[in-house]
């Protein structure tokens, strides 16, 4: 599998230290997952998909995404998605795995920094 230019297949570049990070726009997002075919921004599209609601679109409504998570001992990604007028970012965090050797994702949904309510 080559490696996604958006995402990085989700692993952390040696330079970048202890961090992964990405941003993109709903337009190089949907790309990735529909020209070339990245499993990873598939899941990243499909999450921020199924937090949206009558009152915004994802790809009519944001205007970035910025991504980031620890990448030691950390199975958490953040996404900070911002709109393209006033409203306040939405972020979403990504959760893998439970140490079990069962992956499952779920997805919350928070606007303010510091709260995220499981849905």
């Amino acid at each position: 599998m080559s490696t996604c230019r958006l995402c990085r297949n989700l692993v952390r570049d040696e330079n970048s230290g202890i961090r992964l990070s990405l941003e993109f726009t709903p337009e190089c997002l949907q790309k990735s997952v529909l020209v070339h075919e990245c499993q990873s921004c598939a899941i990243l599209l499909n999450g921020i998909s199924l937090m949206q609601d009558n009152t915004w679109s994802f790809a009519a409504d944001v205007s970035r995404v910025y991504g980031y998570g620890l990448a030691t001992e950390s199975d958490t990604l953040t996404l900070e998605v911002y709109f393209i007028d006033s409203r306040p970012r939405l972020m979403l965090e990504f959760f893998h795995g439970d140490h079990t050797g069962e992956s499952r994702y779920s997805v919350q949904r928070s606007c303010h920094p510091f709260v995220c309510v499981r849905i």
